[in-house]
C-alpha cells in the first residue's frame, strides 16, 4: 500500500505516466474512472451533506426576503392607488368648485 501513495499523489497532479499505470490497475480490477468518482464522493460525503444543508438554509432565507419584497410591494401599490384616489378627488372637487362659483 506505501508504494500506491506516490503513484496516487502523481496521478492527481495529471502525471502521465501515473494516469496511465492507474488506468492499467484499475482496467485490471475491471473497474473505470467512474469508480474513482464513487470512491471520492463517499469519502467526501460529509462535507456535501454540509453544503446541501447550507445550500437549503440559504434558499429558506431567500424565500423569506421574496416574500417579504412581495408584501411590501403591495403595501407600497395599495398606498400608491390610495394617493392617487386622493389626488383625482381632490382634483374632481376643485373643478366643482370652480364650476359652482363661475
Amino acid at each position: 500500500m506505501f508504494g500506491k501513495a506516490p503513484l496516487a499523489e502523481r496521478w492527481a497532479r495529471g502525471e502521465r505516466d501515473a494516469i496511465k499505470e492507474v488506468e492499467r490497475l484499475l482496467k485490471q480490477a475491471g473497474l473505470g474512472q467512474d469508480a474513482i468518482a464513487a470512491e471520492t464522493l463517499v469519502a467526501n460525503l460529509g462535507v456535501f451533506e454540509k453544503i446541501d444543508g447550507m445550500v437549503m438554509r440559504a434558499e429558506a432565507r431567500r424565500n423569506v426576503v421574496l416574500r417579504e419584497l412581495g408584501r411590501r410591494r403591495d403595501v407600497a401599490a395599495r398606498r400608491l392607488r390610495e394617493l392617487a384616489n386622493e389626488i383625482e378627488e381632490a382634483e374632481l372637487r376643485e373643478i366643482s368648485g370652480k364650476a359652482a362659483a363661475e
